[in-house]
């Protein structure tokens, strides 16, 4: 299952790629940033989604995340 800290930490991931291709000027390098944006982002869903061991602490993690906005808020 994906958890709000996996997806939160996967849209970072992406985000910082789209940065880094929006700085490059040449059209074919900033089509690779992004590319590799994009696997990179659906790499860590699909190792999230994989990954059964770590589930309870993953689980644990996106619920203090959540605590943390709510009072934020």
């Amino acid at each position: 299952m994906i958890y709000p800290f996996d997806a939160s930490y996967a849209q970072k991931v992406l985000r910082i790629h789209y940065e880094y291709a929006d700085v490059i000027s040449r059209k074919r390098e900033r089509l690779a940033a992004r590319t590799a944006g994009l696997i990179a982002h659906d790499r860590i869903l699909a190792m999230a989604e994989k990954d059964t061991a770590n589930a309870a602490h993953r689980r644990e993690l996106s619920s203090d995340a959540l605590r943390i906005e709510a009072r934020a808020a």
